[in-house]
């Protein structure tokens, strides 16, 4: 492959706080980060505005812009860029109360390498409360498959991004101190909420006290 890079999307959360996510790509054809960085704009803008992805979230959780890092073969950073996007905020209407920003439905990504090596996976922000439900689990937006749902958004827009560039989706493994890159086949997000405590770092905590006389 010409070059190996990653897609960073990186948006805020509420006044406060900030995510980032992102997938690997590799290519015959791109050679640096600016010839390939339009490409995740329009990944972005898929699955989450055409596909609906952005419909578990609030309006409060905004897509702002896309990084993207191309490295040589020993992992070392080639070039990087940041486009700024069109911003894309969530799109929930009935419910726009976001759960703890540290709560994150996880898309795992997976190739076909049955290993730890041929797996990868990243973090969305979090939704709003009415997509857990009573058991503490996502509901069907989120974790089901089929049309509509969070899982067939991302996995739509990778088959999309394929198919109009001259790029792979992949999973990179740098076991070995060289780049090596699985391309992804499938994709998977689990209905048990994870957490990524780092997006709450800025959020003022207030802490009540009460003594034990």
């Amino acid at each position: 492959m010409a070059v190996v890079g990653k897609y960073i999307f990186n948006g805020t959360t509420g006044t406060s706080e900030f995510f980032a996510y992102g997938w690997a790509f590799a290519s015959d054809t791109w050679t640096t980060a600016a010839q390939a960085v339009g490409a995740g704009a329009v990944w972005v803008a898929r699955a989450m505005t055409v596909n609906g992805g952005r419909l578990p979230f609030a309006p409060n959780i905004v897509h702002s812009s896309v990084r993207c890092v191309c490295y040589n073969a020993d992992g070392s950073t080639q070039s990087a860029v940041t486009l700024a996007i069109t911003p894309i905020a969530g799109g929930s209407t009935s419910d726009t109360n976001t759960l703890p920003f540290e709560v994150s439905p996880c898309v795992t990504l997976r190739t076909a390498l049955q290993t730890a090596r041929g797996r990868g996976r990243f973090y969305l922000p979090a939704p709003v409360r009415s997509q857990v439900g009573g058991d503490g689990v996502f509901n069907s937006m989120i974790a089901a498959s089929g049309s509509g749902s969070m899982v067939n958004a991302i996995a739509e827009a990778l088959t999309h991004f394929k198919a109009n560039n001259p790029a792979v989706p992949v999973v990179i493994s740098k076991a070995g101190g060289s780049i090596v890159t699985n391309a992804i086949t499938s994709v998977e997000i689990g209905n048990i909420p994870d957490a990524q405590r780092r997006r709450r770092n800025r959020q003022i905590e207030t802490r009540v006290t009460q003594a034990v006389t």
